[in-house]
Formats: structure tokens, sequence, C-alpha cells
């Protein structure tokens, strides 16, 4: 017999896979009332797209796929998301959280509340980020028209009451209905 030690068998990888959690977040990501984007922190490119963010940019997610979150993003807020995506990557902050307009294929912009922070996927080098966005755009136009709007005495208050929230363009089903 020799002193020849059999080859170890291959590291399992960890945390391991759990393949009953994998099916929940799959549903979680396809049914999520905010939009969630997995992006590629060095170039901006869209890896992932959920049905809700592509139907709050008026896209699909295999379009979205073919993006940089920058192509998207309203000219007046690119450089200051620049910077705070630029801080995010260089780990000078752990989250980043801005108010956006993006643009839609018309050219129409849609107002968001967007909150974005670093993931490793599946413990490796390549750094990703996982954005969130909720569509603000009517709450926006609600809050202007409130401004624009003589007071409403009948409250008593002088101002006028609080802005409706509409539906989530996320309620609507995976098929838009």
């Amino acid at each position: 017999m020799t002193g020849h030690t059999p080859p170890s068998p291959p590291k399992a990888p960890w945390p391991p896979p759990d393949h009953r959690v994998e099916p929940h977040f799959r549903i979680l990501f396809d049914q999520a009332p905010l939009g969630i984007l997995l992006v590629e922190a060095r170039t901006g490119r869209i890896i992932l797209a959920n049905h809700c963010f592509a139907r709050i940019v008026g896209r699909t997610p295999a379009e979205l796929e073919q993006l940089d979150w920058m192509s998207i993003t309203h000219p007046e807020d690119l450089v200051a998301n620049r910077l705070g995506m630029e801080q995010l990557n260089a780990r000078e902050i752990s989250t980043y959280h801005a108010v956006k307009r993006y643009l839609r294929p018309n050219g129409s912009a849609v107002w968001t509340n967007m909150t974005t922070s670093r993931v490793h996927a599946n413990g490796r080098d390549q750094l990703q980020n996982l954005t969130m966005v909720e569509d603000i755009t009517a709450q926006r136009k609600a809050e202007q028209k409130s401004k624009s709007s003589p007071p409403d005495w009948r409250n008593g208050s002088g101002t006028a009451p609080p802005p409706w929230r509409p539906r989530s363009p996320c309620d609507a089903g995976p098929n838009g209905s």
C-alpha cells in the first residue's frame, strides 16, 4: 500500500442550492408589484428585467436585455445617476436611491422611485446591481396639479386633499390584464 491519498471530491457550492426555494423566487420576480432589474455594474447592461419594469418603461424584458440603464434614463437625470452608481460600485455607499425618470420608446418620461444595491451573483467576482423601481408618475402629476390648483377650503385646512394613489402599472397580470 502506498501513501497515495485519493483526490477529494469536488466542493459543493456554498450555500448549497435549495431547489425548493428557487421556484418561489421566480414567482416573486415575475409577480412583484415593483419593477426589478439585475444590471452588470461595470457596463450598466441590463441582465434581467421583470414584467413590471418592462411595463413601466414600455418595453419587453427581451428588449431591455439588449440595453443598458443609461440608454433609457432621461438625459437630465443621467449625470446624477452616473455619480450615484459610481459611488455604489466603488463601495462608498451600500445603497443608492433616486427619484428619476426613465424614457419610454415614444419619448415620454416616467417618474420613478429607484433603489439599487450591489449583489454578488453566486459568490463570483462579477459585481451586479439589483434595482427596485416604483412608478410614481401619477403621483407627480397629482402633486403638480395640487400646487397649481386653488386651495380646497372645504376641508378646512386651506390645502388640497392628499393626491389620489392610482393602481400601479404592475397591478396588471402577466398578460397585461
